[in-house]
């Protein structure tokens, strides 16, 4: 009896079984197929997965080529040979300050280094005022290939004062810069060719124009940018300060000889005169104020002894002598 009910509870709990899952097994099934039809398609080159080669992201197979020694970016591939990596771009800058004996000798020195290493001056300011120390200031451009020759060539024009270079390494926002111009061109290409689509359409028209003029001003903004990085890792900059050690003490003009008519005599003889005049009352006046506080203390130190001393007389006893009868004469 046993035996029976375990014979047919067993093909009924089997039976239950099924039934329950099934809609779930097939609802798993159908989402799966879902995934597989809509996911893309890797080419078949991609397929192979080598290992430490590939990366596998949401069911695709993304490739990447083995690792540079000492990091950075793999070569680009070009014809099926590999291209040179991209050169590097620097920004070299220079500051000297020199002391010199002559400057119009140092700029001659000068003039000579540019023109020997084909740099520029991109401005220059001299000055000369008398009683001052001459002093020049220059900012300069050089080749990248003569720097270092030129800056030799200037430090021996005067003895050092401040010499100091730096460089900066601009490539990564070089190359950076130049990708995005060429994205940008590349998509500026795509909504020109919408617009001429888009046939008759007048809001499409204008939202593509706009579009399009965002973008080209952009890329002529970083254009603008690129130029100004090119420009600076073409061209060192080198600021140059030379002063002399000396006063400017520049020579004077020679006179004009002529013949001296009556008015200019007249004139040079009241003028002499007036001068005279006008240098003895300054004398005077500057001796009054030499002697002014010699005075003063004459007079604090002579007006108590002239109070003493009148003081003085007052206080002794006035003696009157009586004249004395005189005999009269005798007979």
């Amino acid at each position: 009896m046993r035996r029976l009910f375990l014979l047919i509870l067993g093909p009924m709990l089997f039976c239950l079984g099924c039934a329950e899952s099934g809609p779930s097994r097939k609802t798993a099934f159908t989402s799966v197929d879902r995934q597989v039809a809509f996911a893309p398609q890797a080419p078949p080159a991609e397929q192979a997965i080598a290992p430490g080669t590939g990366n596998v992201v949401s069911g695709l197979v993304a490739t990447q080529p083995p690792a540079q020694p000492g990091g950075g970016d793999p070569p680009a591939k070009k014809g099926g040979k590999l291209e040179p990596p991209a050169e590097r771009k620097m920004k070299y800058t220079a500051d000297i300050k020199l002391i010199c004996e002559d400057l119009p000798k140092a700029e001659e020195g000068l003039k000579t280094a540019l023109k020997k290493y084909k740099g520029i001056v991109a401005l220059s300011e001299v000055s000369g005022t008398p009683g001052v120390p001459r002093s020049g200031s220059w900012r300069l451009r050089v080749p990248v290939a003569g720097f270092e020759d030129f800056r030799e060539a200037v430090l021996k024009l005067g003895e050092h004062e401040k010499n100091t270079s730096k460089a900066d390494d601009v490539t990564d926002e070089y190359y950076d810069l130049e990708n995005h111009i060429k994205n940008k061109l590349v998509e500026e290409e795509s909504l020109r060719k919408l617009l001429e689509k888009s046939g008759d359409n007048l809001q499409n028209i204008l939202l593509l124009r706009d579009k399009l003029a965002d973008i080209r001003d952009y890329i002529n903004r970083q254009e603008g940018k690129l130029r100004v990085l090119a420009n600076l890792t073409d061209l060192t900059t080198i600021t140059l300060t030379i002063r002399e050690k000396q006063k400017y003490d520049p020579t004077p003009p020679p006179e004009i000889a002529e013949a001296p008519t009556f008015g200019m005599r007249v004139s040079r003889t009241f003028n002499a005169s007036w001068d005279a005049f006008v240098g003895f009352v300054q004398m005077v006046i500057l001796a009054i104020i030499a002697a002014g506080h010699w005075v003063a203390l004459l007079i604090v130190v002579a007006a108590p002894v002239v109070l003493l001393a009148r003081r003085w007389k007052r206080a002794q006893p006035i003696v009157v002598e009586l004249a004395q009868p005189s005999p009269p004469p005798s007979a």
